[in-house]
C-alpha cells in the first residue's frame, strides 16, 4: 500500500522522466528517422504545421513533467491531481501501444533497435507509474472512507464505475 510520501516521490521521478523525451526525440528526429529529409517532401505550410505540432507536444510534455516534479504533493493529494494522473496513465499507455505498433517499420540495426526498446521501456515505465499512483489514490481514499477518518470529510460520487473523490480538511 502506498502512502502520500511514496506517491509524491514516485510522481517526482515520473515528472523528471518526462525530460528524457526531449533529447531522445531530438536525436531520433535528426539521425535515425531523418525527419528533416522527410519534411522536404511536404509543402512549406505542411512542414511548419508538423514542426508546430512537434513543438507543442514537446512543450506540453515538458511542462507537465516540470509541474509534476515541482508540485508532486498537489498531484498526490487532490482530486484534480488524481484525474490528471489517470489522464497521463492513459496517454502514456497509448504512447507505449503506438511504439509497439511502430516495431515492424522501425529502422533496423542494433543502435536503432536499442532506441526503440529504450523508448518502449520509458513509455511503459511512465504508464505503469501513473497507473500505480492513480490506483493507490483510489484505494487510500476508500480506506479512509471505511475507517470514518474524523479529521477529514470525504465526498464520493460514482462516475461511470469510478469513484470521484474530494477530500477536505475540517480545520
Amino acid at each position: 500500500m502506498f502512502h502520500a510520501i511514496d506517491r509524491e516521490a514516485l510522481l517526482t521521478v515520473l515528472g523528471l522522466l518526462h525530460f528524457l523525451q526531449l533529447p531522445s526525440t531530438a536525436y531520433l528526429a535528426r539521425g535515425t528517422l531523418q525527419l528533416k529529409r522527410e519534411l522536404e517532401w511536404l509543402s512549406t505550410l505542411n512542414q511548419r504545421i508538423v514542426l508546430v505540432f512537434v513543438a507543442a507536444v514537446s512543450f506540453l510534455l515538458l511542462g507537465l513533467g516540470a509541474l509534476l516534479a515541482w508540485r508532486a504533493h498537489a498531484f498526490a493529494t487532490t482530486a484534480l491531481g488524481h484525474w490528471l494522473c489517470a489522464l497521463l496513465a492513459a496517454f502514456w499507455s497509448a504512447r507505449a501501444g503506438a511504439q509497439l505498433w511502430l516495431f515492424s517499420v522501425w529502422p533496423r540495426g542494433l543502435r536503432n533497435r536499442g532506441w526503440y526498446w529504450g523508448l518502449l521501456c520509458l513509455y511503459l515505465s511512465l504508464a505503469g507509474g501513473y497507473w500505480l499512483v492513480t490506483l493507490s489514490q483510489s484505494s487510500l481514499t476508500a480506506q479512509a472512507q471505511a475507517n470514518g477518518d474524523p479529521a477529514r470529510r470525504i465526498l464520493a460520487r460514482t462516475f461511470k464505475g469510478s469513484a470521484l473523490i474530494c477530500v477536505e480538511s475540517q480545520a
